[in-house]
């Protein structure tokens, strides 16, 4: 078991946390006999299953410990009772003066649960507003507790307070709540409540001691056992001599319940807290320097400290949405401000997205930013604040660059995208600054070099449907000739490499001879284009050259290194006559 402490002032707060897994040896008969508990923590209805000694309730929260039962199942031999001077009182209204000092046992009632949430019980709403009216308090509650029920007593919850009460002759009052878990094991409510009794008259001679019986349902088939349970408690605090409430269901009637049917509601807490304050006679009008205004104020939280949203005075724990705080605008979420949250949320009021950081609305915000717009939820871009569902381009967060499509980030897209700093492509939605190569938009296709379009690029690039021609950074599909990359120079016709290409292509230095569409600087003899038949020397056609060219078995007349089909006549190569007919020398 876990205590907490929070000093509230000159308060101070003691709470366990309501659940965790337990193992745990039952001790006082002859046999051992193991337990598997598992207690909610946020106290849903406890029960026993068969004989089957194992008790369940709904939480695994991963921490184990031991726990050692002080009793068996059976009652124990009747121990000395200590009667003091009558205190009992059936239906207490009293006025108390002079200093108190408070310890509160409880289950979930007092710990606070709202169906599924945890939310201010009771108590937190009695301490929020009388203060004043207390000098220590000190507080235990654990879901699923009570008098009687086997290896979740009330006493332990007791016992675990002792190291930390620093006076326990300055304890004035000690209040306990119970009702709903004690039906499990009506006849040991007695014996139980007689050893809590003895062990305060025992700890805390001076204190007062207060039972409330006030837990409840709206479930049909658990009021009569709830009813034998208080009854029994009741019938126990009297022969005990300690003050109880007998009238406490009243409050808790007509749809002070949440949906679970057996915990209060708010309305139903704060019922309970102004039953509470009236009994233990607390001075019924709130202190006006504790009661809030409507909207934030700072509280002392039993878990942290921290922003609320009240209205008049009360805790709203359904409210979610903006409030201002000393001229600063929190978000709020299920009444509190939760400093850890950063997001998107919606602005009821202007009904646009705004961005929120560690619990502030801020109005400067420009980036990204996780949320749910229009039912979608992702990642957003904001300016100055607001989502901005118009932009499309490239956005930044502490993760890299990401592309963005009327203002969600898009983790399918894969081209190339814009910010203030260039043009930059985007592989899964995100800047690949590791990328060389081609990208697409919209536009055309970019030549890439470390994620960024390189517009003074010309050559040639690769994408998956081949090598390309670009000039300027872009693919020119227009471009038939040349182009050159870090392997070569290559053939392009219609901006592609066309590596079945075999003859003569030109570029800005001349014309040259390819083969397989690259140009091939170890060639000599003659290659073809649509203009003719071209002498080539080392790859380069030479149009000073005049003579005769061999290709394969025939001998070609070259005139400005083309081969002149229409020439007829003889020729001198070398001193010798050669007779030339359709360009072709004939022996």
């Amino acid at each position: 078991m876990k205590v907490r402490k929070i000093l509230l002032g000159s308060m101070i707060i003691m709470s366990a946390f309501a659940g965790r897994n337990a193992y745990a040896k039952e001790s006082g008969t002859n046999n051992t006999t193991n337990k598997n508990i598992s207690i909610d923590s946020f106290g849903n209805d406890f029960s026993v299953l068969n004989d089957s000694s194992e008790v369940t309730t709904g939480e695994n929260t991963g921490e184990n410990t031991e726990v050692t039962y002080e009793e068996g199942t059976t009652e124990e031999p009747e121990p000395e009772v200590i009667i003091p001077e009558r205190q009992f009182v059936e239906n207490p209204n009293i006025k108390i003066s002079g200093e108190r000092s408070f310890i509160f046992i409880g289950d979930s009632y007092q710990y606070g649960v709202l169906g599924a949430d945890r939310s201010y019980s009771w108590l937190d709403y009695l301490i929020r507003n009388h203060r004043n009216e207390i000098k220590d308090l000190y507080r235990n509650e654990v879901g699923g507790y009570g008098f009687a029920i086997n290896g979740h007593k009330y006493i332990t919850l007791l016992k675990q307070l002792e190291p930390v009460v620093k006076k326990p002759k300055a304890i004035t009052d000690i209040v306990t709540i119970s009702g709903y878990n004690d039906r499990c094991d009506i006849d040991l409510i007695y014996a139980n409540m007689r050893s809590y009794v003895n062990y305060i008259r025992k700890t805390y001679p001076n204190a007062r001691i207060w039972v409330f019986p006030v837990e409840w349902t709206e479930t049909e088939g658990k009021m009569e056992s709830i009813i034998k349970a208080q009854n029994e408690i009741i019938r126990s605090a009297k022969k005990l001599n300690i003050l109880v409430c007998t009238d406490n269901n009243e409050v808790l009637k007509s749809g002070k319940f949440c949906s679970d049917g057996f915990h209060p509601n708010v309305d139903g807490q704060i019922a309970l807290e102004r039953l509470f304050v009236k009994a233990l006679g607390f001075n019924a009008k709130k202190n006006s320097k504790s009661n809030p205004p409507n909207g934030l104020t700072y509280i002392e939280r039993i878990d942290k400290n921290g922003l609320a949203y009240y209205i008049e005075g009360i805790f709203n724990g359904k409210y979610t949405g903006g409030s201002t705080y000393k001229g600063t605008q929190y978000y709020v979420i299920n009444g509190l401000v939760d400093y850890s949250y950063t997001g998107v949320v919606k602005d009821k009021t202007s009904n646009k997205y705004i961005c929120v950081v560690k619990g502030k609305v801020s109005k400067t915000a420009t980036g990204l930013y996780k949320g749910t717009v229009n039912k979608k939820s992702g990642w957003w871009y904001c300016k100055n604040g607001s989502v901005n569902l118009k932009y499309t381009g490239l956005a930044k967060n502490e993760n890299g660059w990401w592309y963005c499509k009327n203002g969600k980030v898009d983790f399918n897209y894969e081209g190339v995208a814009k910010n203030e700093y260039g043009w930059w492509y985007c592989k899964g939605g995100k800047v690949d600054f590791s990328y060389t190569g081609l990208g697409q938009n919209e536009y055309g296709w970019w030549y890439c070099k470390g994620g960024k379009v390189d517009f003074s690029y010309k050559g040639i690039a690769k994408n998956e449907y081949g090598w390309w021609y670009c000039k300027g950074g872009k693919v020119d599909f227009s471009y038939t000739g040349l182009g050159q990359n870090e392997n070569g120079w290559w053939y392009c016709k219609g901006g592609k490499v066309d590596f079945n290409y075999t003859g003569i292509a030109k570029n800005e230095n001349g014309w040259w001879y390819c083969r397989n569409g690259k140009l091939d600087f170890s060639y000599t003899g003659l290659g073809q284009n649509e203009n003719g038949w071209w002498y080539c020397k080392n790859g380069k056609v030479d149009f000073s050259f005049v003579g005769p060219v061999k290709r394969e078995s025939v001998w070609w007349y070259c005139i400005g290194g083309k081969v002149r089909f229409d020439f007829n006549g003889t020729i001198k190569y070398k001193g010798l006559p050669f007779k030339v007919s359709g360009g072709k020398i004939v022996f």
